[in-house]
């Protein structure tokens, strides 16, 4: 449940898409970002191992934002599909980590570049 909050503190809302065509969809995609982090935590990479433990654990579900749990051949085809929404968390989370570290004044802006690195 740590990692679920310090993920939630952590999440950056992407730029609003343009509308699609068709149903909206029941889930966001952070949700399936959090479910994805509880699945490498737990080692479950089958589909339905992660609807089960979705349907036993009730606070889990709660706290990932799933009102119910999904079917899971969708919770296979979304997890599947976040890798462009995941490398986009990773990025916006490196460019806030560069702002907040700055190199001290005295410090080189340029190193050496030595044989041995």
């Amino acid at each position: 449940m740590s990692l679920v909050e310090s993920l939630k503190e952590n999440y950056q809302q992407p730029p609003p898409q343009p509308p699609r065509r068709g149903k909206k969809r029941d889930f966001s995609a952070f949700s399936f970002l959090l479910l994805a982090a509880v699945a490498l935590t737990l080692r479950t990479f089958r589909n339905s191992e992660l609807h089960k433990l979705l349907e036993k654990d009730i606070t889990l579900r709660r706290a990932l934002g799933f009102v119910r749990v999904p079917h899971r051949t969708q919770i296979g085809r979304r997890l599947a599909g976040l890798i462009p929404e995941a490398e986009q968390q990773i990025a916006l989370l490196g460019k806030q980590l560069v702002e907040q570290v700055q190199p001290e004044d005295d410090r080189s802006q340029l190193s050496a570049i030595d044989g041995r690195m």
